[in-house]
């Protein structure tokens, strides 16, 4: 053993096993005065150790270590050590130079083991707290988190300042405090705004985790800035599912939904209420032809069958040539792949024309709280949808909902839910791995499924998808609403590894 090595010497393992945690520097002042009776008698007499003994009734054994550091080092365990009985550990060996290159927030952790004398130290990162006798946790680092959204365009009332709240939230309930930093910004629904923002973010400011990201164009150029940077982008907003995919690279992580669960669980909806005959009207660009495309395939493996479909410009006002192609079609079951201003105006012609009176079933692939509220149950009733989230499920979704309401004055979108429930998951993984290293977040994040205010059955696969259960749902009539806010009924719940795409099916190649 060289010089800079702290040497054990052998001694009998005691009755009563314990362990000593040396806190340094500025820890130590917040330690109680009296350590010994804060925590027993048993430990009583490591606390009395001066001069690199550490006396028999913990631990009968002497440290020799440089007498530059043997001072400091042994003042400490009389300023603050604590003693904790039970903690059959092995030990682990460090250099003694590693006491002053941590000085400040350092720790000392001599553990007894069962059998034998522990012949190591541990010289590491201050301890967070000793919440419970036999579990000493990492301190968590200070942490830095952004959420960039859309604040100021279409998704605002989906994301935007919501979800900033509903962050905050998670920061709150996290017990890190101070510790966690938030910052946001308003991408306007330009990539390469929200890029530039990206890359700001984890450059200069040292962010360490983004969230939310609205919009496919941009949550794929800020997906690329985070697979450059090697940092986190949890993706609550952002339906495209190339994050997961084509497009993977081990640091964009997508929490609340995908094309493929929507177009998923809305298939597995309607074919059990028998409408095995679609018609599809989807929007004339990206997104919406994925979305037309993964419904085709969940329609035809599930036994179901296409029997037409038309495109649509986005904004577009008259519907009535591409409702008379789906009238004309004979199918069951209309598909709308729009959501807002574009579903609300083709909502407002499928009355006109008549096509739920003649026999045929109308649904979309999503419908939004906030939209619902906005134009009322009057225009939007009976209509089917799928979602990852509702507020009035259970009293976990209720609790959740009333403290965002008293906030926000509006219940929570499945956006700003997913948002609460990625930076909680985040949390609790820097808070238990004792880091913001963005590899470690994930291997925790994967190793811990959860059931949270947001999700059930959650598990995070290994191409940075998670999946949990989904919901299919019909929007309620006036005469059934009996309270504000009262718009969905639940109609199922599709298991998670049913609404999501099996990892066997995967075409991400970066899988971690």
């Amino acid at each position: 053993m060289d010089a800079e090595s702290a040497a054990v010497n052998d001694a009998p393992v005691p009755s009563v096993p314990c362990s000593v945690v040396l806190l340094l520097g500025s820890q130590a002042s917040t330690m109680p005065a009296s350590p010994a009776a804060s925590f027993g008698e048993p430990c009583a007499p490591a606390l009395r150790a001066m001069k690199g003994t550490i006396a028999p009734g913990c631990r009968s054994k002497t440290w020799s270590v440089p007498s530059r550091l043997g001072h400091e080092l042994w003042q400490s365990v009389l300023r603050g050590g604590h003693c904790i009985p039970g903690i059959p550990h092995r030990s682990i060996l460090s250099r003694t130079a590693r006491v002053s290159a941590a000085a400040g927030g350092s720790t000392l952790i001599v553990h007894p083991t069962s059998g034998g004398l522990a012949r190591r130290a541990l010289l590491g990162t201050a301890l967070a707290g000793l919440a419970a006798p036999s579990a000493l946790r990492a301190q968590a680092p200070a942490v830095k988190i952004g959420v960039l959204t859309d604040m100021s365009s279409v998704y605002a009332d989906y994301a935007g300042t919501g979800s900033v709240d509903a962050a905050r939230m998670a920061i709150a309930d996290s017990g890190l405090g101070e510790q966690v930093q938030l910052v946001f910004a308003d991408h306007q629904n330009k990539p390469d705004i929200g890029s530039n923002l990206a890359r700001a973010w984890y450059g200069s400011q040292g962010v360490d985790a983004i969230f939310d990201c609205p919009t496919s164009s941009v949550a794929l150029a800020v997906n690329t800035v985070a697979g450059q940077a090697r940092r986190l982008c949890i993706f609550s907003t952002a339906i495209i599912d190339r994050l997961t995919e084509e497009d993977c690279n081990g640091y964009g992580l997508s929490w609340t939904w995908d094309i493929y669960s929507v177009a998923r669980s809305g298939v597995l909806l309607q074919m059990r209420r028998g409408l095995d005959t679609w018609f599809i009207i989807h929007q004339d660009y990206a997104a919406g032809h994925a979305l037309a495309a993964a419904a085709k395939e969940a329609l035809e493996g599930a036994g179901g069958r296409l029997v037409g479909q038309v495109a649509h410009p986005l904004g577009s006002t008259d519907y009535s040539a591409y409702l008379l192609q789906a009238q004309a079609s004979r199918a069951k079951f209309v598909f709308f792949t729009a959501g807002g201003s574009d579903l609300i105006n083709a909502l407002k012609q499928v009355r006109e024309f008549g096509l739920v009176q003649r026999g045929q079933q109308i649904g979309t692939a999503y419908t939004v709280i906030t939209d619902v509220d906005a134009i009322g149950l009057e225009a939007l009733q009976g209509l089917n949808f799928v979602t990852a989230f509702y507020w009035d499920c259970d009293e976990q979704t209720r609790a959740f909902a009333r403290r965002f309401f008293s906030i926000r004055r509006k219940q929570p979108t499945m956006f700003q839910a997913g948002v609460y429930s990625a930076v909680s998951q985040y949390l609790k993984a820097v808070k238990s791995t004792g880091s913001t290293k963005a590899e470690e977040v994930r291997a925790w994040l994967r190793d811990h499924p959860f059931d949270d205010a947001f999700a059930r059955n959650a598990r995070l696969l290994p191409n940075g998808r998670l999946i949990h259960d989904m919901l299919t749902a019909r929007i309620k009539t006036p005469s059934e609403q009996r309270h504000p806010w009262d718009y969905y009924e639940i109609l199922d719940v599709v298991p998670a590894m049913e609404a999501f795409r099996p990892i066997e099916r995967s075409k991400c190649r970066v899988q971690f």
